[in-house]
């Protein structure tokens, strides 16, 4: 799907959510940064980072990008 819509949000979101739940917290980490590059004022995609990061650890981070959500 990203191949026939390169850049759509909503499909960032889904594969960050789904990489996150199967434990590739770095690919998540990247799916999700992207989604934020694109639709920097959308809470949902901060959640999503901050969630991605704690899968990765990155707990300071994860805090960052929840604050930003708020």
């Amino acid at each position: 799907a990203l191949f026939v819509r390169p850049g759509d949000a909503a499909i960032l979101l889904e594969l960050a959510s789904a990489t996150a739940e199967l434990g590739l917290g770095e690919q998540s980490v990247a799916t999700a940064e992207e989604l934020v590059r694109i639709t920097p004022g959308d809470a949902r995609a901060h959640r999503q980072l901050a969630e991605s990061h704690v899968v990765c650890g990155g707990h300071d981070q994860a805090v960052e990008a929840y604050e930003r959500a708020l």
